[in-house]
C-alpha cells in the first residue's frame, strides 16, 4: 500500500508538474492567442486600410481615366481645328500666290499704260510743237495775206483814181 501510495504520490506530483506544466503551456497558449488575436486585429485593420488605399487609388485612377479621356478628346478637337486652319491657311496661301500674280500682271498693265503715256505724251508734245508752228505759219501767212490785201485795196484805189483821172483827162 505504501508503495502504491508512494506510486500514487509520484503519479500525483508528476499529475501536480504535468498540469503545472499544462497551466503554463495553456498560459503561453492564450498568450500566443491574445497575441495572434491582436495580430489578426491589426491585419484585419491593415487589410480594412489597405481597401481604402484601394479604394481611394481606384477613386484616383478612375478621376485620372476621365482626366485622360477629357485631354484625348481635347486633343482631337484641337488636332481637327489644326487641320482645318492648315486648310485655311492654303487656301490663303494660294489666294495670295494669285494675289500676288494678278499684281504682277497689273504692275506689267500699269507699266506698259505709263508707257503709252509717255509716248503720248511725247507725241502731243511734238503734235503741240507743230501746231504752234503751223500757228506761227498761219499767223504769218494771215498777216502776209492781209498786208496783200491792203495792197490790192491800195492798188485799187490807185487805179481807179488812175483810170478816174484817165476819164477826167479824156
Amino acid at each position: 500500500l505504501q508503495q502504491k501510495l508512494a506510486e500514487a504520490s509520484a503519479s500525483r506530483r508528476s499529475a501536480e508538474g504535468l498540469a503545472k506544466e499544462l497551466e503554463a503551456n495553456l498560459s503561453k497558449a492564450e498568450q500566443v492567442s491574445r497575441e495572434q488575436k491582436a495580430s489578426c486585429a491589426t491585419a484585419e485593420q491593415r487589410v480594412e486600410s489597405l481597401q481604402a488605399a484601394l479604394s481611394q487609388e481606384q477613386e484616383k485612377q478612375l478621376e485620372w481615366q476621365r482626366a485622360r479621356d477629357n485631354l484625348d478628346s481635347s486633343r482631337r478637337d484641337l488636332e481637327e481645328r489644326l487641320q482645318k486652319s492648315e486648310g485655311e491657311a492654303r487656301k490663303l496661301q494660294a489666294q495670295d500666290q494669285e494675289a500676288s500674280i494678278r499684281i504682277t500682271q497689273s504692275d506689267a498693265e500699269v507699266a506698259g499704260k505709263q508707257r503709252q503715256i509717255v509716248q503720248l505724251q511725247q507725241e502731243l508734245a511734238a503734235s503741240s510743237a507743230k501746231c504752234a508752228s503751223e500757228e506761227r505759219l498761219k499767223i504769218d501767212f494771215e498777216i502776209k495775206l492781209s498786208k496783200a490785201e491792203q495792197l490790192m485795196r491800195e492798188r485799187e484805189t490807185s487805179l481807179a483814181a488812175e483810170e478816174d483821172g484817165r476819164v477826167k483827162s479824156l
